[in-house]
């Protein structure tokens, strides 16, 4: 899911040219402040590790006043490290094992964000999403396993 989804690190780190384009998406014309504000997280994001390691509080500050929403799935991944977090290389496996809270899982699915038009569809592909997650976390914290209300959590956070 992470490598299809367009606004995944991997599915730009895959590509070679540079990771993110001022022209991509269909943006309304920006001011000058917003391009700028553009142009410094496009560097950013293309050089991370050189900004991660050299100039760590200007990041810090502009993630403070706040990441534009154009690169906020980029900018996450790239904070929280996700492309080296172990658990990343057992998702597969949890996907494809069978989770005790699978029913109660799939009960509660229909469940969240029912008005969404991300979720609405019964088995969608939003509702499939949020069930591989919510089941995948439930395999790996065996001992929380599943916790009612968490959908919600996990659907914004797939949503973003």
């Amino acid at each position: 899911i992470i490598e299809s989804d367009s606004k995944s690190l991997n599915s730009l780190a895959s590509t070679h040219s540079s990771q993110v384009s001022l022209n991509s998406g269909n943006s309304p014309a920006v001011d000058d402040d917003q391009e700028d504000v553009w142009l410094t997280w496009g560097q950013i994001i293309n050089d991370w590790e050189f900004y991660i390691k050299k100039k760590n509080s200007y990041v810090k500050d502009l993630v403070r006043k706040g990441v534009p929403h154009h690169f906020r799935g980029i900018v996450w991944q790239l904070l929280c490290n996700a492309q080296s977090c172990p658990a990343k290389d057992n998702y597969a496996e949890y996907i494809k094992s069978t989770s005790p809270c699978e029913k109660v899982i799939r009960r509660d699915i229909a469940r969240t964000y029912p008005e969404h038009e991300f979720f609405r569809e019964k088995d969608g592909p939003g509702q499939e999403r949020l069930f591989n997650v919510m089941k995948a976390y439930s395999l790996y914290d065996n001992e929380v396993g599943y916790c009612q209300g968490s959908a919600f959590i996990v659907g914004l956070l797939l949503l973003q």
